[in-house]
């Protein structure tokens, strides 16, 4: 990989160079995490959603690794990550003790991360927050395009301090039509798995989403999201039914910036900001672009995340 210069918080040239190690997780899974700037005084953990893998965050974590220290990793299922044995290895509890795993092997001394998810890697970051397990590691979180599950139950329930409308939450409802199909056993991987599969993905990115032609899959990274998003509907399955059933939304004293992406095909505004009673300190922004703003608009992005950062110091 080759280096940017830009200035970390101590006035010192930022390495940028990407380096690679193997943690061990949950049940003894290998996930394999990715650093930059190893040298800064701040860290940026970045959490990568479904069927993405950790290089959806790159052309975001390029930008930021000039002043931070930056660490993405591959979801178990996702990249170069290992596999869990059935739909249960993909539980958030799970998933929370992969990032515990991450977080000290990154962050060996009592420092604190500054995290950010992007759909399900968001849907993951509002567990996180609301877990003591890890809770206490995080300063401050950035969330866009994944809302905390139990919230979504009591929105698509019309229930909670400022239910939505029948309308509002039916139009949601018709949005995440694809969050049902994931519940089929078989359906969705063969999907992912086929040559239709290969061929529509890159078409959907480009074409629906807007992502510029040099930042959609080559051939290689076509394949591996190919068996990305076969394996990652147990994400889906492992965690959504519970959370429709009998949802129980948590609470967060972690400050959140809450980015609205005002064109997302599948998270309508509304339900985005569902989550705004579940933290005690919220910062909501709204951004005129669809569901994969860490591709489409990553500069805006790494802005945003170093303005939330810029904030607290400040505060």
């Amino acid at each position: 990989m080759g280096k940017a210069l830009g200035m970390d918080d101590a006035g010192n040239p930022a390495d940028t160079a990407v380096e690679q190690q193997t943690v061990i997780g949950a049940g003894g899974l290998p996930i394999a995490v990715y650093e930059r700037n190893r040298g800064a005084a701040q860290t940026v953990l970045l959490v990568h959603g479904y069927p993405d893998n950790h290089s959806v965050w790159d052309p975001v974590a390029e930008i930021l690794a000039e002043r931070f220290h930056v660490v993405t990793y591959d979801v178990r299922g996702a990249g170069a990550s290992g596999v869990p044995d059935g739909t249960r290895g993909y539980r958030l509890d799970r998933l929370t003790d992969d990032v515990a795993a991450v977080i000290a092997a990154t962050l060996p001394d009592d420092r604190r991360v500054h995290l950010v998810g992007h759909d399900w890697g968001s849907v993951q970051g509002w567990h996180f927050v609301g877990d003591a397990r890890v809770a206490a590691r995080i300063a401050s979180f950035t969330s866009m395009s994944g809302p905390q599950l139990d919230a979504v139950g009591d929105f698509l329930r019309r229930r909670g301090t400022a239910p939505p409308s029948v309308a509002t939450a039916a139009y949601q409802a018709a949005k995440s039509w694809y969050v049902g199909m994931f519940q089929l056993p078989a359906l969705a991987p063969a999907f992912w798995r086929s040559p239709l599969g290969r061929r529509a993905w890159p078409r959907v990115l480009e074409q629906v989403e807007g992502v510029p032609a040099e930042r959609l899959p080559d051939a290689d990274a076509l394949t591996r999201t190919q068996a990305d998003g076969a394996n990652g509907v147990g994400l889906y399955r492992a965690n959504v039914p519970a959370a429709m059933r009998s949802p129980r939304p948590p609470h967060t004293s972690v400050p959140v910036q809450l980015v609205v992406a005002e064109k997302d095909r599948y998270v309508s505004p509304a339900m985005a900001l569902c989550v705004a009673p579940l933290a005690d300190e919220l910062v909501v922004v709204r951004v005129d672009g669809g569901h994969w703003l860490p591709l489409t608009r990553p500069e805006r992005v790494a802005e945003l995340i170093t303005e939330h950062i810029d904030r607290l110091d400040r505060s």
